[in-house]
């Protein structure tokens, strides 16, 4: 017989394999059929049923529960790593809170001095007094302010700033006239808030437009009209006072020592409110937050009558001088 090439068809592969197969199982020749289905594995249950089913014992032991809570030891180092956070963060939230207020601040004069400037236009440039003994002139705001609960015009808006010049066109809101940081009360039996922080440059209007004993015109100049101001955005017009130091309306820088800073005094005190810094506003109509330098300008608030004390080379005065008024020559 001839070579013929060696082939194999698909069914005689399908009959090999099967024949093969059937040589491995063990059921040949037996009754039981053979299976037709995809071959199952089998489990022997006999030998360990723990495989095919997990008792509560067995459950247990391989999820623990957790413990109850906290031992003693780790509650106070969790206690003592929040008072360790605390200490760190509450400073910043402090200064975080003060620098907010003196934002609010600026606000409040920048809308002050809105106000004075659309009455001072209306008065075509004439300026109201900083302070007036007669209520026919008209000053900026009315009233003196002190400690006592039993004084109105520390409390009542209609004698003091009701009556000043300048209250309708600040809205008749009297929020603008206070310093956000400020929150300190009369004493006695009924405290309450005082309605004012601010006072005015009181050499802007002087005293019913005169000089007075905290300098002469010449050699210093007062500002009785707009057109007076030379240097606008260099002469502050409103400021938060002292809480001690707050009276009457206008706010006394003595220029009679300068420029000698050896003999620098200061009647009247600015307040430091925000981390040691003051709020001005100015003729030009911008406001600002001045830091202090001298710790003689930021006495603490004693809820009394202000005792002006020696201030001989305060820089902090030199500065107010330089930004209350110029000389004339």
């Amino acid at each position: 017989m001839p070579d013929r090439p060696f082939a194999v068809s698909a069914r005689g592969l399908a009959l090999t394999g099967k024949s093969r197969a059937l040589q491995r199982c063990p059921n040949v020749g037996g009754s039981s059929p053979l299976p037709t289905g995809p071959i199952q594995p089998r489990i022997d249950v006999t030998q360990n049923p723990m495989k095919t089913k997990l008792s509560s014992r067995n459950l247990a032991s391989r999820f623990p529960v957790g413990r109850g809570g906290f031992t003693l030891i780790e509650l106070l180092v969790v206690i003592a790593i929040i008072a360790i956070l605390a200490g760190m963060l509450l400073p910043a939230l402090a200064k975080s809170k003060s620098k907010g207020q003196g934002i609010m601040c600026m606000n409040n004069t920048k809308q002050l001095m809105l106000a004075w400037k659309l009455y001072v236009d209306d008065q075509a440039g004439k300026i109201p007094p900083a302070y007036s003994d007669n209520p026919a002139q008209n000053s900026w705001a009315s009233g003196i302010l002190d400690w006592n609960g039993a004084n109105r015009d520390n409390w009542d808006v209609t004698n003091t700033l009701a009556r000043g010049s300048i209250w309708r066109y600040a809205g008749q809101t009297q929020k603008i006239y206070k310093c956000p940081a400020d929150n300190f009360r009369t004493v006695g039996a009924n405290p309450r808030e005082r309605l004012r922080s601010n006072s005015i440059n009181a050499w802007v209007g002087m005293h019913d437009g005169r000089p007075t004993w905290f300098g002469n015109s010449p050699p210093w100049r007062m500002f009785l009209k707009d057109t007076d101001f030379v240097n606008p955005s260099d002469t502050w017009v409103f400021v938060d006072e002292h809480p001690d130091s707050i009276n009457d309306g206008f706010f006394c820088t003595d220029m009679k020592p300068a420029p000698n800073l050896a003999l620098a005094v200061l009647p009247d005190c600015p307040a430091s409110y925000h981390n040691g810094a003051c709020g001005f506003a100015f003729a030009d109509g911008h406001s600002e937050i001045k830091r202090w330098t001298d710790r003689r300008t930021m006495p603490p608030v004693r809820r009394t009558s202000f005792s002006p004390s020696p201030q001989g080379n305060n820089r902090d005065v030199e500065w107010l001088w330089s930004k209350t008024t110029q000389r004339l020559d």
